[in-house]
């Protein structure tokens, strides 16, 4: 069991780098960018550099994504560009209405789960939910 687990957590690892490496890819590929939503009302070139050197906006992509992959390691997820407060006090903030949506769609599935896979196993074999293979 140890071993099982050990593997999992081995495997993880791996599938949660690609994960990041491909969700930074499509963040930084969606048109429009936040600097540009700041400045809006103001478009000056000195402001958007000024911003962009401070966000790290302005380094190459690969530079940009092992910076934050290391904060996020360290427990540093950054300082939010919308607010400007730290992105780590923003999750805790929004944390309990958080969970409290995923009890409630949690108690609605299984609301649902429950009385359905009853109903789907005292129906074994009838033609509804007969196995693929014995379909005509």
């Amino acid at each position: 069991m140890r071993r099982l687990v050990f593997r999992r957590l081995l495997i993880a690892i791996p599938t949660l780098l690609a994960v990041s490496v491909v969700v930074f890819m499509i963040v930084h590929r969606i048109p429009g960018d936040p600097i540009s939503v700041q400045l809006a009302r103001q478009p000056d070139p000195v402001v958007r550099e000024r911003l962009e050197a401070f966000y790290g906006l302005d380094r190459p992509l690969p530079v940009q994504y092992f910076t934050w992959l290391s904060g996020v390691v360290r427990g540093d997820f950054g300082v939010s560009i919308a607010s400007g407060r730290s992105v780590f006090d923003e999750v805790i903030e929004r944390l309990p209405r958080t969970l409290a949506l995923m009890a409630g769609g949690m108690i609605v599935s299984l609301v649902i789960a429950i009385p359905a896979g009853m109903v789907a196993g005292g129906r074994i074999g009838s033609w509804r939910l007969a196995p693929p293979s014995r379909r005509r």
